[in-house]
């Protein structure tokens, strides 16, 4: 093989040009050969001639071809896998590119502009669920912070109505043998252990953060959809804004 050049192909002819030609005209040398022996055989008994023909080409020729499609597909998937690679890592740059050029607090949804509740720890024992459902009756997420702004919780309606669910139809005990109407938010986080651990998956970012800095701490919490941003990224800090993984999303687009 001659000297390769700076993409590692050969200048004139490169080893997988040589595989091709081989093995396509391998195969149909050795198709060829095997009709010169049918019709050899058919030469001295013709009655047999039709049917050998039919058996070895019936059950040889597609093996033959087989073998040769195999060998070739597997050296030349490399460059297939190589620019489907290429192709990611491009894509991979420009979001990241386009997230890191998005100042976070332009895409934040506001404190002002969120459902929220404010309830204590003590509040969480006499805050009903179905208190619950009509404070967040138009929204997926139940944002629930301090008196002073910090974050608390933030709980999925979907997944408290499957709470809800469960219990008006006899397939979970309700806590404490209540109605399902009066159960609390402290009676449901101390009952449904899933529930309790979604209710913290949050991250944080401080309020000099791009989008791109939300969606890598978005991305090192598992299953975490939701990051606030507070002055300078700390939970303890009253929350300022809000980023769900839907607005990434949206600003994920490249044209």
């Amino acid at each position: 093989m001659p000297d390769s050049d700076e993409n590692g192909r050969g200048r004139w002819i490169d080893s997988r040009t040589i595989l091709t030609m081989v093995m396509s005209l391998g195969g149909l040398g050795l198709i060829a050969y095997l009709g010169h022996i049918v019709l050899a055989v058919g030469s001295s008994d013709p009655k047999s001639s039709e049917e050998n023909a039919k058996y070895v080409f019936a059950s040889i020729v597609p093996l033959i071809a087989s073998w040769i499609g195999t060998i070739m597909a597997y050296y030349f998937s490399k460059d297939n896998f190589a620019a489907a690679t290429q192709s990611v890592a491009t894509l991979t740059k420009s979001l990241t590119e386009r997230l890191a050029s998005v100042a976070a607090k332009d895409k934040m949804r506001p404190l002002a502009q969120i459902t929220v509740t404010r309830l204590t720890p003590a509040q969480d024992a006499t805050y009903t669920l179905a208190q619950f459902s009509i404070d967040f009756a138009k929204v997926d997420r139940g944002v629930i912070l301090s008196a002073g702004d910090v974050l608390r919780y933030i709980i999925h309606k979907a997944m408290v109505e499957k709470y809800l669910l469960s219990i008006t139809l006899g397939t979970h005990a309700a806590p404490a043998g209540k109605a399902a109407g009066a159960i609390t938010l402290a009676d449901m986080l101390g009952d449904d252990a899933q529930i309790k651990q979604y209710s913290t998956l949050a991250g944080f970012v401080s309020q000099d953060a791009t989008l791109a800095d939300a969606k890598s701490r978005m991305d090192s919490i598992t299953n975490c959809q939701d990051v606030f941003v507070t002055k300078t990224g700390s939970k303890d800090e009253p929350i300022l804004g809000w980023i769900t993984d839907n607005k990434i999303a949206a600003n994920s687009k490249v044209s």
